[in-house]
């Protein structure tokens, strides 16, 4: 079962590192509050504490935003909960999609 406190701490992104950093306080560029935010001028996605399943949900939606940078907040919105969604529901296909294969 994951942990909040087993969050990585970096993950690859199209080829390039980035941080993944837990804070206490985040908020926008208006000063609301905010879950998660990436920011791609220092390779960095932070994370607001929360309960675990947040954390998941809010990283994997920053994740969409790190590796298609080109996508509005609506796809982000769209493909974050669709594609999360699969992946929950089915561990025996997510197990299948990221197993090692003979060719690796």
């Amino acid at each position: 079962m994951a942990k909040a406190s087993e969050v990585p701490k970096s993950a690859r992104i199209n080829g390039r590192r980035w941080r993944i950093v837990l804070v206490d306080t985040l908020s926008d560029a208006d000063g609301e509050p905010n879950l998660g935010q990436c920011d791609a001028d220092d390779r960095s996605i932070l994370l607001r504490h929360g309960p675990t399943h947040q954390l998941q949900d809010v990283l994997f939606h920053e994740l969409v935003h790190a590796a298609c940078p080109s996508l509005d907040e609506e796809t982000v919105l769209e493909v974050e909960r669709g594609v999360y969604a699969v992946m929950a529901d089915n561990p025996a296909l997510r197990r299948w999609l990221f197993a090692k294969t003979d060719e690796d």
